[in-house]
């Protein structure tokens, strides 16, 4: 590992991050609103606001006390040290594997059953996202 220390990005590149974040939360929401079945407009706005405030957080507390910041909050904003690097690595390592393998059983299933092949291909990022999550925090734990 290298003893480089890590510096955060400037405040300017930064603000610019999160307003251009916002732009595209807002003309995502207007692009959908009117067009979209029920609330999906809606949800897209709060969704979108939800990882924007979740990144200006973890930011926040990365940048004022890194020590006590944990490593997702460190990956939020954008300054994580070589340890999250590593926690990453490994967990991005598990969902590879995962990914092989449950595109490989999903193949299988639309084969050889009447599954819809639209249901399974939904299912997949979401086990996919499910799997980094829990990977991500066991491998953080453990290490």
């Amino acid at each position: 590992m290298s003893t480089e220390p890590r510096t955060a990005p400037s405040t300017a590149i930064w603000s610019l991050s999160i307003l251009a974040g916002a732009v595209v939360v807002i003309l995502g929401y207007l692009a959908l609103n009117g067009r979209s079945p029920g609330n999906m407009a809606g949800g897209f706005l709060v969704g979108g606001a939800t990882v924007l405030a979740a990144a200006a957080v973890g930011r926040w507390r990365a940048v004022r006390r890194p020590s006590a910041a944990g490593s997702a909050a460190r990956w939020f904003g954008a300054v994580p040290d070589e340890r999250d690097d590593d926690v990453l690595t490994r967990a991005l390592a598990i969902v590879g594997y995962v990914a092989i393998m449950a595109s490989s059983l999903s193949t299988v299933l639309v084969a050889t059953t009447s599954w819809d092949p639209l249901a399974i291909a939904a299912i997949l990022p979401a086990l996919l996202l499910g799997t980094l999550i829990v990977s991500f925090a066991v491998i953080n734990r453990r290490s």
